[in-house]
């Protein structure tokens, strides 16, 4: 059964992975409104990118049984998402959808539930398509005009143990219909600080800097995000800089040997260097000196290449 509720303007929708409803258009050929029993709820699915093995879960799941050797990225029960319907570029942020229910058995599927204050009944003016935009996670900052959403995707990223920052973590996705999924927006950098191949790395790193050696790139900043006719995002970066600066999540320092990831806007780099800051105050430094394309959803090991050219 659908469930749904009418407030003033808003229809409360629940969003569910697990189910399958039927796909009824919300407008008519003719453009005429549809009645309340031709709504269908919002089904979103959550593509996740292929993960090595060591790759965790979502940023602040955390438990030995929170962790798979898959790489499947698990939902936690504070997680939010913005949906904007039909632009609705003047709420902050979008209409906030939290999860209600994570899959007891299945962790990466989970059921949302929120209210799409936007939603329009009657016609809509000729040559217009309303779009449904999802964006995850749910940021204050997120702007949609129908056509496209601008995001604010952070230059400082915390970073746990064999795990990426959560606010880093940008999925987007655009629909016709109330289905819906939503992808990566990022390229990522995996990277550990690794005794086997440097013994000499200190102990206590309590900040990365990560900079891309050509000014011009931008890893960081507002970005408008739009589709192509193929289906292929596109970036418009309308702000940021060519530099990511890394901290541990918890406070204390980088631990030696472990996997961190770190995610950037797509960008074409010529190479990169990386600066490490002890609690002692010690500066090392590396440098990579050859062409990177950093495309949507590639992931990066250079663990090896770090850590062999860091130098104190």
């Amino acid at each position: 059964m659908i469930k749904y509720e009418i407030k003033t303007n808003a229809l409360s929708l629940f969003i569910d992975e697990e189910k399958v409803y039927s796909n009824s258009p919300l407008f008519t050929q003719d453009k005429s409104p549809v009645y309340f029993k031709d709504i269908v709820s919002v089904e979103a699915n959550i593509v996740t990118p292929s993960l090595p093995s060591e790759y965790e879960t979502k940023s602040h799941v955390d438990g030995d049984d929170h962790t798979l050797d898959s790489g499947v990225i698990y939902w936690d029960e504070t997680d939010q998402c913005s949906f904007f319907y039909y632009g609705d570029s003047n709420v902050p942020g979008g209409d906030r959808f939290s999860i209600y229910k994570i899959n007891s058995e299945d962790k990466t599927k989970a059921s949302f539930t929120g209210s799409l204050n936007n939603f329009i009944f009657g016609s809509i003016p000729a040559g217009e398509t309303p779009y449904l935009w999802g964006v995850f996670p749910y940021m204050s900052t997120t702007r949609c005009d129908n056509t496209s959403v601008t995001v604010k995707f952070p230059n400082v990223q915390s970073i746990p143990d064999n795990s990426f920052d959560e606010k880093a973590h940008v999925l987007v996705g655009m629909s016709e219909t109330f289905r819906i999924q939503l992808s990566p927006a990022y390229a990522t950098i995996r990277f550990k600080l690794d005794t086997t191949v440097n013994p000499d790395i200190p102990d206590d790193i309590t900040y990365i800097q990560f900079s891309a050696k050509n000014k011009d790139a931008i890893l960081n900043g507002n970005v408008n995000i739009s589709y192509d006719e193929n289906g292929q995002m596109v970036f418009e970066k309308i702000s940021g800089t060519n530099s990511l600066q890394l901290t541990p999540q918890d406070g204390s320092y980088f631990k030696l040997d472990t996997w961190y990831y770190f995610h950037l806007l797509p960008s074409q780099l010529t190479g990169f260097n990386m600066r490490f800051i002890t609690e002692s105050g010690e500066m090392g430094m590396m440098s990579y000196d050859k062409s990177l394309d950093m495309y949507v959803n590639r992931i990066v090991n250079a663990a090896k290449t770090i850590s062999s050219n860091i130098v104190f």
